[in-house]
């Protein structure tokens, strides 16, 4: 069992070292014209296929008992199953960027819609109360009810954003 086990991360490093030197390739084919693409498609669609190789066949080799050669000749003709797994992750990516966006666009409706529901700007802190206009310039005090308390205790603590400082 060990050294079935060495056998395939053997080839698991060897076959991914493989689709990294096709991925290497497929970086540096310029995409100048049509013939350049299509060989960047060539390579794309070969690397895949190698992909569902490696894995098939590491797989295979160790679910079998049998040499190493049988569970490769299962995986070359399985090999395009990996194309629904990869097509499953492609479109849940595309399905989280689209909802990012959305979000991104539409967040600060999402934002005005909480907040209108719910009221959640409110300060419901003890001891706070809003000051008026008619208070503050009555008697210079920034509407904090907890009278007993310095003016700089009181902006720092319950009545922070309502301080002394101009009223509206």
């Amino acid at each position: 069992m060990i050294a079935r086990a060495a056998a395939v991360a053997g080839w698991l490093a060897a076959g991914h070292a493989a689709v990294g030197c096709l991925y290497w390739l497929f970086l540096q084919v310029p995409e100048s014209n049509a013939w350049m693409l299509a060989a960047s498609f060539v390579l794309v669609l070969t690397s895949l296929w190698l992909t569902g190789v490696i894995e098939m066949t590491a797989l295979l080799a160790l679910a079998e008992d049998g040499p190493m050669r049988g569970a490769l000749g299962t995986a070359l003709g399985r090999a395009w199953m990996i194309v629904f797994p990869l097509g499953l992750f492609v479109a849940m990516w595309w399905a989280t960027g689209e909802a990012a966006a959305w979000h991104a666009r539409y967040s600060g409706q999402i934002d005005a819609e909480i907040i209108a529901r719910t009221g959640w700007t409110r300060p419901f802190r003890s001891g706070c109360a809003p000051a008026t206009t008619a208070r503050k310039r009555s008697s210079g005090r920034s509407g904090c009810r907890a009278r007993s308390v310095s003016r700089a205790a009181r902006s720092r603590s319950c009545c922070r954003g309502q301080g002394s400082g101009g009223g509206r």
